[in-house]
């Protein structure tokens, strides 16, 4: 999927650019129910990471998707380097999350709530955006469209299955004149009046 390829896409060039290419390329998976974060980094097992993405996330500016990747990279530098970054059952991010954050391109304030809260991208970052993802907005909406397209296309066929299925020929006994109604309908022969048999 091409959306994949994207996410991917980003991941690699932050990870050269600001992580010295030391983070394995995690999986991305996606949901639409609306949760209060939209972005949800997790350990899968051991050595298995996972970023879970609001899909509608996705239709924002390519600095935001930056930003938020670049949040959930930070998660996944400091499980893979033992750093422990959160507290609270990790809805309270922690000084050693905010040096992290800081040390690879996020703009950070503290919250007494959340702790450190990213809030931007560095210049550094900007840059980075600039000179190699200048074009991934656009790439990432014609991947978007042709997902819709496809999502369409597939529901289309399910809607075209389930009438097919719930769908039978009925058969008067007599005159032989034919009918299409469900599988479990009862039908009368309007010229015969008996009931059709499904064939």
């Amino acid at each position: 999927m091409q959306i994949y390829a994207q996410l991917e896409h980003i991941f690699r060039i932050l990870n050269i650019d600001l992580f010295d290419d030391r983070l394995p390329v995690p999986a991305f998976t996606f949901f639409s129910a609306n949760k209060k974060n939209n972005w949800y980094f997790k350990e899968k097992n051991v050595r298995q990471y996972v970023i879970s993405i609001n899909e509608q996330e996705l239709e924002k500016d390519i600095k935001e998707i930056v930003q938020n990747m670049l949040h959930c990279m930070v998660h996944e530098y400091c499980k893979v380097f033992s750093i422990s970054d959160t507290s609270r059952n990790g809805r309270y991010h922690n000084k050693r999350f905010g040096e992290c954050a800081k040390a690879h391109g996020l703009v950070i304030e503290h919250n007494s709530k959340e702790g450190i809260v990213t809030t931007g991208i560095t210049p550094e970052v900007e840059n980075v955006i600039n000179h190699k993802l200048f074009d991934v907005r656009e790439k990432m909406d014609a991947a978007l469209k042709a997902e819709r397209e496809k999502r369409e296309k597939r529901f289309e066929r399910k809607q075209e299955n389930i009438i097919a299925a719930y769908t039978c020929i009925w058969e008067c006994p007599m005159c032989h004149a034919k009918a299409k109604a469900s599988y479990n309908a009862k039908l009368i022969c309007g010229y015969c009046f008996v009931p059709m048999n499904r064939i």
